[in-house]
């Protein structure tokens, strides 16, 4: 199994005219983002003063998402406009929130 950080970069590079969109707009997207098993075991629920949360289907993919979270935020970051920006993530069991489809 690849890393989640691995599967983001992957993608990120093949989505090169993707600039300064807002939050919902990147997290609506989430399974172009993380594809395969990460996309469909985890998906963001709610944006709140900074901080992501995101639900994920078991504790193996909490801990995947816990243990990738920086290159996560450093990435949606610079896929963000300028005024929106991820500080931290945090995993919930919570499966729905203000950014669920």
């Amino acid at each position: 199994m690849k890393k989640l950080s691995t599967l983001l970069h992957e993608q990120l590079s093949h989505n090169k005219v993707i600039h300064h969109l807002s939050i919902k707009e990147i997290l609506s997207k989430w399974e172009e983002f993380f594809p395969g098993a990460i996309g469909k075991k985890t998906h963001p629920v709610d944006y709140i003063n900074g901080t992501l949360f995101i639900y994920a289907e078991s504790s193996e993919w909490s801990m995947e998402v816990q243990l990738t979270k920086e290159s996560i935020i450093q990435t949606l970051n610079n896929l963000l406009n300028a005024d929106t920006k991820i500080e931290k993530i945090r995993i919930t069991s919570k499966k729905t929130g203000n950014l669920s489809t």
